[in-house]
């Protein structure tokens, strides 16, 4: 049994960002493991113990903020020993373009290799499908799975 941790800004208040937790709760079950959420306001050296961390990554402008001062004041290389997945949760493409280039060398220097994931906001028009595509079995399959011993 594996333990992922999911570390967040603060407890997840946006819709989509509560949808994505869900899913990826249900996947992580379903798989036989467990996941925890740890704020980024409650997190201790102790935390490093999980066996992959998945960074949900907010788009808002404060929230965003908050999570990239918390990574700056990380010692270099903090998470070097472990698997870790940062996720951006929503935005457009502009958003996240502007947010790779600032994120990238910033986890980079915190031993992260993996590529940021984008979890797009949905439009309106298109939602429920859409909504199924991003939250999907396949997509945490495609993106945990060869992370996780079973």
């Amino acid at each position: 049994m594996a333990h992922l941790t999911m570390l967040t800004e603060n407890p997840l208040i946006n819709k989509q960002d509560k949808m994505f937790k869900a899913q990826l709760e249900t996947w992580v079950l379903q798989q036989g493991h467990e996941l925890s959420e740890v704020s980024i306001t409650t997190f201790t050296p102790d935390h490093l113990e999980t066996d992959i961390f998945i960074l949900a990554i907010p788009v808002e402008q404060d929230a965003y903020q908050a999570f990239k001062r918390f990574l700056q004041s990380l010692p270099e290389n903090t998470f070097r020993d472990n698997q870790v997945f940062p996720f951006i949760l929503g935005g457009t493409m502009a958003h996240v373009s502007i947010m790779e280039l600032y994120l990238q060398p910033l986890l980079n220097r915190l031993g992260i290799i993996e590529a940021l994931t984008i979890v797009p906001k949905s439009t309106k028009s298109q939602k429920q499908q859409y909504v199924k595509q991003l939250f999907s079995q396949s997509r945490f399959n495609q993106f945990l799975q060869p992370y996780i011993a079973i």
